[in-house]
């Protein structure tokens, strides 16, 4: 999931294209204005932390 959003987050998708191309287009159509954020959060933090590993993060997988 993670390494996905960072992928499509390098090619330039939205949060919101993220979000349908990981968690679907119905869900995110129901959810996304959902005043709590748990989708938009979601995917802030997938390519948030794909972000990190990118820059050195994955090392800690190796140790």
């Amino acid at each position: 999931f993670v390494l996905r959003a960072l992928d499509g987050a390098l090619a330039g998708a939205s949060h919101r294209e993220l979000a349908e191309a990981l968690i679907g287009q119905r869900r995110v159509h129901a959810d996304w204005r959902d005043p709590r954020d748990h989708l938009r959060d979601r995917i802030r933090r997938a390519v948030s932390r794909g972000r990190a590993l990118m820059n050195g993060g994955y090392r800690d997988f190796l140790l």
